[in-house]
């Protein structure tokens, strides 16, 4: 009879264990499902997760981003986040782009900015075909120019307007068969602001260097002759004389030095790529402020 109890006891309890894993394995999210890349964009271009930016500013932008995308054909996002949780700035954006579900088109075209306050770092992640061909490992040097500076005097709302306009104009050379490289970048103008503060510098400077010049003359005297400058038997005369008596020339063949002298990347051009976690290949860059 105990025999009997101790057995019904038995399969109650295992009954009751068995419910509670299938209960704690369905509460785990496995990182195989959490890793998987979605089919369709999670959020939205603009994810200002650290509110840098005011509500209009927001507004504003992602506006601009949504247009920029959908003519270009090719999503351009920027992303701001409290921390990179360990990963290096790279690896971050990579799998923000995948996992978020960025790209636009078959081939998943899509560039993204990722700014991490608390390490204070940023990185740009490329992706797809037209993505990595249009922002080439130049190409993204003369971008983080601008927005590095922008950033590092926490001038956010600037620098994240000059990402969107220069991807803009990047994706426009590129869709013309004629991407942003090495020896084809655009030139840089100085920017009217600039300009109006160092004129009147400038001007300040000559008149200052004018000045000491003119002091610096008051004590010469006008000359009214040559002779008043010449120095006492500073001026010697005399004739030499060279006789041709043969001549002999020497011909040698000069070899023309190679016009190439590119390699993989850097002075070659091109984009520099390497594999995200999930699998995916991706181009860009990354740096501090």
């Amino acid at each position: 009879m105990k025999r009997a109890v101790l057995k019904k006891i038995y399969r109650i309890g295992a009954g009751w264990l068995l419910m509670l894993l299938v209960l704690c394995s369905l509460a785990i999210p496995f990182p195989s499902k959490a890793a998987q890349i979605p089919d369709e964009r999670l959020g939205p271009r603009l994810a200002d997760q650290e509110e840098l930016l005011t509500t209009e500013e927001q507004e504003e932008l992602l506006a601009r981003l949504d247009e920029i995308s959908e003519r270009q054909q090719c999503d351009v996002v920027i992303v701001t986040v409290a921390s990179i949780e360990g990963k290096t700035a790279t690896e971050y954006a990579d799998d923000y782009f995948d996992y978020q579900g960025y790209g636009y088109g078959e081939k998943s075209d899509g560039i993204l900015l990722l700014v991490g306050m608390k390490e204070r770092v940023w990185a740009i992640s490329t992706h797809g075909s037209l993505g990595i061909s249009a922002f080439t490992d130049a190409g993204l040097d003369y971008i983080k120019e601008d927005v590095q500076f922008q950033l590092k005097l926490d001038n956010y709302a600037k620098a994240f307007r000059t990402f969107a306009s220069l991807c803009d104009q990047f994706l426009t050379a590129a869709h013309k068969g004629k991407p942003y490289d090495v020896g084809n970048l655009p030139i840089k103008h100085a920017s009217p602001s600039i300009l109006i503060f160092l004129f009147p510098i400038g001007i300040l400077i000559m008149a200052w260097k004018s000045r000491s010049k003119k002091r610096s003359l008051k004590s010469v005297v006008k000359k009214t002759g040559a002779i008043s400058y010449k120095v006492p038997n500073s001026l010697h005369l005399w004739v030499d004389e060279d006789r041709i008596t043969g001549s002999h020339v020497t011909k040698r063949k000069r070899h023309e030095e190679s016009r190439d002298r590119g390699g993989s990347g850097g002075s070659s051009g091109g984009s520099t790529t390497h594999t995200s976690s999930s699998g995916r290949t991706h181009g860009g860059t990354s740096g501090t402020f």
